[in-house]
């Protein structure tokens, strides 16, 4: 394995969901938890396919008429999201060795390995 490139364990990237879940950037914030939540076990499920649709359906409880043309609910809630990511990462997680981050334009997390 080349240095920074490890890969983080189900079990080492849990920790870090729950410890954002529980830091006070995200406690105010319901609908980001939710989203970060239903994203990462998503993912760590084995599945890739993370649309806005299924997102704002079995991720945000949207009805299944769910039209994301008409609610940006998705879009909206990631941005913040990624902007309150950046503000914890700056803060309280700095320390913290595995990162969950949202890449611009995807909706599937990534995850870090990073000290």
């Amino acid at each position: 394995v080349v240095a920074g490139c490890a890969m983080p364990s189900p079990l080492q990237i849990r920790g870090a969901l729950e410890r954002l879940l529980g830091s006070q950037v995200f406690q105010a914030a319901p609908t980001q938890r939710s989203f970060l939540r239903y994203a990462v076990e998503h993912t760590l499920g084995g599945r890739c396919d993370l649309k806005e649709y299924c997102i704002a359906v079995d991720g945000l409880g949207r009805h299944e008429s769910f039209d994301r043309r008409r609610d940006s609910i998705v879009r909206i809630e990631a941005l913040k999201m990624r902007l309150n990511l950046a503000r914890y990462y700056q803060r309280a997680g700095q320390l913290d060795p595995v990162r969950i981050e949202f890449p611009k334009g995807s909706y599937v997390p990534v995850f870090k390995l990073v000290h």
